[in-house]
């Protein structure tokens, strides 16, 4: 994978989360089991993925230049999601 190539699929990602993000911030579950259901789930599914990514953008485009372009941690994310979680219950 060529850099910017990395680099443009690392903010797409950023735009996508938000646009999901806010989306899902406008849904109202009602069930608080099957939302921690979905929050369980989405984190075993979600983290190896997103850990990958950023271990192959560090491979790409070096340790100090990743900083610059990830704009969201595991943990930052993390954060993110369980306040929308917490929102809908």
């Amino acid at each position: 994978m060529v850099p910017n190539d990395v680099v443009e699929s690392m903010r797409l990602f950023h735009l996508h989360f938000l646009d999901i993000r806010r989306t899902q911030f406008l849904c109202v579950g009602v069930d608080n089991k099957l939302k921690e259901t979905m929050r369980r789930s989405f984190k075993r599914m979600f983290w190896p993925l997103y850990e990958k990514i950023i271990g192959r953008f560090k491979d790409v485009l070096g340790e100090n230049v990743v900083n610059h372009h990830i704009k969201y941690g595991i943990s930052d994310i993390e954060d993110k999601l369980d306040y929308l979680f917490d929102l809908l219950r």
